[in-house]
């Protein structure tokens, strides 16, 4: 989203620590090390669209020392390039067997990540969004994990994280702030009727997108509502 908007200071929050970690891990190293890192991992485990044993060893390793250039690989090469960590904070996505790998196009989106990161003023924060302070002239885009879905990032967020984040932003845009809310109003039929209702105070924009990956597993594949949310037209 920081790489779509022009702005003299960005700050990008994230309560996943290995997730800031790896952008920071970004921001404070030279782009052709990453790069170099990111190979040497590859031919170190014999990383390709095809190996199990090479991409489990590799998450058994990263489990164990936690460090980002591992986390980079290994998030290349699982399935659907998920995210997804245990109670214990281990990595856990399976293999993406010949689906997932890290790509010219991956490595290409990388470079212009790298590069944005470190040609502008951004802080990366790993805090829950309550500790986050306000002061009334910023934007604020907000992309919560969605609770009435089962995606694999929802773990921990529940009807109380949605009822605060709405009172947060309801203060927020008291205090002069724009902001924009991405979610889903309706998945499988189920109605997050929370958000609908506070929605009606502002402006709500219909979305219309095709998650090709994500529903690989889905069974109902009735159509859904995502909508962006905004205090301003």
């Amino acid at each position: 989203m920081s790489m779509n908007v022009e702005a003299n200071e960005y700050i990008a929050n994230d309560n996943s620590t290995p997730t800031i970690k790896l952008y920071k891990y970004f921001q404070e190293n030279q782009q052709d090390a990453i790069l170099q890192a990111i190979d040497a991992i590859i031919e170190e485990y014999g990383i390709s669209k095809v190996n199990m044993e090479g991409y489990l060893k590799l998450r058994k390793d990263y489990n164990e020392h936690r460090d980002s250039p591992r986390l980079m690989v290994l998030i290349s090469n699982a399935f659907n390039h998920q995210l997804r960590f245990n109670s214990k904070g281990e990595f856990n996505m399976p293999f993406g067997r010949e689906r997932s790998h890290f790509n010219k196009s991956m490595k290409n989106n990388l470079i212009g990540l790298v590069s944005f990161i470190q040609k502008n003023n951004i802080q990366f924060v790993n805090k829950d969004f309550r500790e986050i302070e306000i002061n009334g002239d910023e934007f604020i885009y907000c992309d919560p994990p969605y609770q009435n879905s089962t995606a694999v990032y929802n773990t921990g967020w529940t009807q109380k994280e949605d009822n605060d984040l709405l009172e947060l932003l309801d203060k927020a845009s008291h205090k002069g702030c724009k902001f924009a809310l991405s979610c889903v109003l309706i998945h499988n039929g189920i109605h997050n009727i929370v958000i609908e209702d506070w929605a009606q105070k502002y402006h709500i924009h219909k979305m219309k997108w095709l998650y090709s990956n994500a529903s690989y597993h889905k069974k109902d594949r009735s159509e859904g509502l995502e909508v962006c949310i905004t205090n301003y037209k």
